[in-house]
């Protein structure tokens, strides 16, 4: 499968980042990427990450909270099913 688009959406998109920008599967294997918080305040953030394909997308919706000084935690979302 080719993914001909990965991008973030959404009401707080620009403190989010992804490494791809588009990535190629054959039957069986996986992908790696990497998903970057970058918080601008202190408070929970949402985003959505896209998944454009031949004949559609599918959606992980991002949820995140940054701590001050601390830590940032990212909730992590995956997908799993048909995507012909």
């Amino acid at each position: 499968i080719d993914i001909s688009s990965i991008q973030i959406s959404g009401t707080n998109s620009s403190e989010f980042s992804v490494s791809r920008s588009s990535l190629s599967l054959n039957t069986g294997s996986s992908a790696d990427f990497k998903l970057t918080f970058t918080p601008t305040s202190i408070s929970s953030k949402e985003a959505a990450l896209t998944f454009t394909y031949g004949s559609g997308s599918f959606v992980l919706n991002l949820s995140a909270s940054s701590i001050p000084d601390k830590y940032m935690f990212v909730t992590q979302g995956s997908y799993t099913g048909n995507l012909g």
